[in-house]
């Protein structure tokens, strides 16, 4: 290790040489003279009496020492004119000593930062890692529920199509089955009502004919009684002839009102089965 001198330390530590040869005294260094050289053990010494002065028992050695040195010396330059000119130079010299404990106390802590800085980088990896399975699988599961949605809308609508291709061809049969039976009543309703109105019409006829029958009979049973009748008011009368025209008209509208009656209820029985026949249409 290289030494110092006395006088060089106490510039180095800022303490007068006398007071710095009496502190080694002290420590049991035997220092007398400013340029005896000290050694860095004897540095250590020193150092350790000093904090044991200062109430320490066990004293720590410091973590780190920087040494410095300033030495002078006296060079011959060529100046001008072929003289030689005396320089004095003066060099500076520094030197840092580390205790070993303190160099792998921050060797420890250079690991330890070291260690939590690729821990901090490791613990962001994961957690970057697990963020984008996380988005991955979160996008696959809404890719795969669009999927299934979109499939069974597809299912839906086929399904759809096909019940209603099978349906048009039940339902074409079932138009046509209903417009045939519609039509079978309507020819039956028809073949009813003209059956209806053959039968009230006969019914009149043969009601007229009675009618007309009865007043022909009536008719010939009263024309003796009438023709009396008509000659005992024409011996009490000149109007013979107009009483005789009287009872051979009144006979004639009896005949016309029983021939009107006739009519009239034949009419009524032909209006029945219309009425019974329209109702049979609205059906």
């Amino acid at each position: 290790m290289a030494e110092v001198s006395v006088k060089q330390l106490a510039t180095d530590i800022d303490t007068p040489v006398d007071r710095l040869l009496q502190q080694f005294v002290d420590a049991g260094i035997s220092k007398s003279k400013a340029d005896d050289m000290v050694s860095e053990s004897e540095k250590q010494a020193l150092l350790a009496h000093l904090k044991k002065q200062h109430g320490g028992d066990e004293v720590a050695a410091p973590a780190r020492m920087t040494l410095q040195r300033k030495t002078k010396s006296t060079i011959s330059v060529q100046g001008t004119g072929g003289k030689n000119k005396e320089v004095q130079v003066e060099v500076r010299k520094s030197r840092t000593y580390v205790r070993r404990s303190a160099l792998e106390d921050e060797q420890r802590q250079a690991e330890a930062e070291e260690t939590a800085r690729l821990e901090a980088e490791e613990k962001a990896r994961r957690e970057a890692e697990e963020k984008a399975r996380l988005e991955a699988e979160e996008k696959a599961r809404r890719e795969a529920e669009q999927a299934r949605r979109e499939a069974e809308e597809k299912a839906r609508i086929e399904a759809q199509s096909k019940a209603r291709q099978a349906s048009q061809p039940a339902k074409a049969a079932s138009s046509t089955a209903q417009q045939e039976a519609e039509k079978m009543a309507k020819r039956e309703a028809e073949e009813l009502k003209r059956q209806q109105e053959q039968t009230a019409l006969k019914k009149a006829e043969e009601l007229a004919a009675k009618k007309a029958e009865e007043a022909r009979l009536m008719a010939e049973q009263n024309a003796a009684r009438w023709a009396e009748e008509e000659a005992a008011r024409a011996k009490e009368s000149s109007d013979y002839h107009l009483t005789t025209n009287k009872h051979a008209q009144a006979a004639e509208d009896e005949l016309d009102r029983k021939e009107e009656t006739s009519r009239r209820t034949a009419a009524a029985a032909v209006k029945a089965p219309k009425k019974a026949g329209r109702r049979e249409d609205d059906r």
